[in-house]
């Protein structure tokens, strides 16, 4: 086995502190669901049936928290949608989710769907047309 020297050692030691310390310094961004501040409502579209759309936050939003850095995702369920045991529509959704942390930050975003329900067979697409920006 070959000896090292003093310089090749630092040299070494120094690239190791480089390196580990530039994987810590991703900055990480912490969030908390806000269920309280939180919405989601239809706000327009067309039915035909017996009974109602029904849309619901999930209560998730009261205990959700994680952390972010730059690039990374994360999934959790905002609300739900039930639909009527027999009809179709055409529907406008409008849906804020809101945070504690960040520091009260929030973003809406709007949608469309078409739903068709048939007593024990349903189905639907929503489509998000303008989703909340990037929170920076």
């Amino acid at each position: 086995m070959g000896k090292l020297t003093i310089k090749q050692s630092a040299a070494g030691l120094l690239a190791g502190i480089l390196l580990s310390t530039g994987a810590m310094a991703a900055p990480l961004l912490d969030f908390e669901t806000s269920l309280e501040n939180s919405s989601v409502e239809v706000v327009g579209g067309w039915d035909i049936g017996l009974g109602d759309l029904q849309l619901n936050l999930s209560d998730n939003l009261a205990t959700t928290n994680f952390s972010l850095a730059q690039g990374e995702s994360h999934t959790f369920d905002f609300f739900n949608i039930k639909l009527p045991k027999l009809g179709v529509g055409d529907t406008d959704i409008s849906a804020t989710l809101a945070f504690l942390q960040p520091e009260e930050t929030s973003g809406t975003g709007e949608g469309n769907g078409f739903w068709i329900s048939k007593l024990f067979f349903s189905a639907g697409d929503l489509l998000w047309e303008n989703q909340p920006g990037v929170i920076e």
